[in-house]
């Protein structure tokens, strides 16, 4: 089956995590623990240990990047995270837009609160869910107790290629989950940029330039 590239733009200010190598990255980020006190190096590697398969799982699941954002609202930094997942269905769809109400139907998270909607922007149909969930907190060792979870703010959209044979997911999520809403439209902009290209082979690619084109 031919790989499928996609183009999409992103604002600045977004520092791209490695999904590959990570042995090496995670190598060189250990490295820095030697000058620090034993507990917050035991604390930092375990850090880096945990981005690290949390990293390493979202490649494999067909995440293509995952990268880190710093804002300021208030006078306060906020940080996002902003991941993209490519799915080759490997069949074109003669209505993309009925795939997407396909999904939409069938998304668990929409029956537990989270708002789904289908819209068509630019002549191009695209799905967005937002919700608020609880997810657990990292595990580091003395800062937090076991189990703990917290709220989190996701906003994800969903956007098919022209033949439907492919779908980008481009989610947004912040544990700032009051100013999750001010990056809707960011998360439109970068859905509307979104395209797609067939490699002509089995090595898929995504190509991002680092600015918005508003």
């Amino acid at each position: 089956m031919a790989g499928i590239d996609v183009d999409l733009v992103l604002p600045r200010g977004y520092v791209p995590m490695p999904l590959h190598g990570l042995d090496r990255a995670a190598a060189a980020a250990t490295a820095l623990a030697a000058s620090l006190q034993p507990a917050d190096a035991t604390a930092l590697r375990a850090e880096i240990d945990q981005r690290a398969d949390l990293l390493a799982a979202l490649a494999a699941s067909g995440v293509r990047y995952c990268g880190m954002g710093m804002h300021m609202a208030d006078g306060e930094p906020i940080v996002t995270w902003l991941t993209v997942w490519v799915l080759e269905t490997g069949t074109p769809a003669e209505n993309p837009r009925a795939m997407l109400l396909a999904l939409a139907e069938g998304d668990p998270e929409a029956a537990s609160g989270a708002d789904v909607e289908l819209v068509t922007i630019d002549g191009k149909p695209m799905m967005f869910r937002e919700r608020i969930t609880d997810l657990p907190v990292p595990e580091v060792p003395g800062h937090h107790d076991a189990d703990e979870t917290a709220p989190v703010y996701q906003l994800r959209a969903t956007v098919p290629s022209d033949d439907g044979a492919a779908l980008a997911a481009v989610e947004l999520s912040t544990a700032f989950v009051s100013h999750g809403p001010d990056f809707r439209r960011l998360v439109v902009d970068i859905a509307r940029s979104v395209t797609f290209t067939s490699t002509g082979d089995s090595t898929a690619a995504l190509n991002i330039p680092t600015r918005l084109k508003l």
